[in-house]
């Protein structure tokens, strides 16, 4: 189905009414793209609805992808401490090292095994579905600077594109590399 959608927007130049539905669907499939991949988070498409008909398609879904990933990098997070696990999975050696320190414990991998399998492999800042352990980052609720520990409750689990937003806080969100932004890119055909 991906590739109907590739063939109908690969020989378009200029908007006419064939296109001019063609494009509502591209909307459409970017728009499920989305919330299929990242549904904590509510992109609005309504924006690209109001486009200027007299321009290229092919612009015309780049600047659709481009608010897209705006929305996405804009989307605030609103940290909240993390539920706890069962006191039977910790090990004896974990209050120790879950004291706030610039240096990660030594037993840091196992932390976030149980974070990844506490949060049920789910993005906490977007929702989307992280599917192995090394794919996954782990963010602090309250960064170490501030007195956070790693104990399993000040510590979330996120993805690589919310990685990417929140390790690049400081920079455009043009600037961030995005595996999301490739993904959408792609969409075009």
């Amino acid at each position: 189905m991906l590739n109907f959608f590739k063939d109908i927007f690969n020989n378009k130049d200029k908007l006419d009414e064939k296109a001019l539905k063609n494009l509502g669907a591209f909307i459409g499939l970017v728009d499920v793209h989305l919330k299929r991949e990242h549904p904590y988070i509510k992109f609005d498409c309504s924006a690209c609805k109001d486009i200027d008909k007299t321009e290229d398609i092919k612009f015309i879904k780049s600047m659709i992808i481009e608010e897209s990933i705006k929305q996405f990098v804009n989307f605030e997070y609103i940290k909240t401490t993390q539920k706890e696990v069962k006191k039977e999975i910790l090990w004896s050696d974990y209050a120790v090292n879950s004291l706030p320190s610039q240096k990660r414990p030594i037993d840091f991998l196992r932390r976030k095994e149980i974070i990844f399998l506490r949060d049920k492999q789910i993005c906490n800042r977007c929702g989307n579905k992280i599917e192995k352990v090394n794919q996954a980052y782990i963010s602090f609720i309250k960064d170490v600077e501030f007195g956070g520990g790693y104990n399993v409750e000040n510590l979330a689990l996120i993805c690589v594109d919310c990685n990417q937003v929140l390790s690049n806080k400081d920079k455009a969100y043009k600037d961030i590399l995005l595996p999301l932004k490739d993904k959408l890119y792609k969409l075009l055909g």
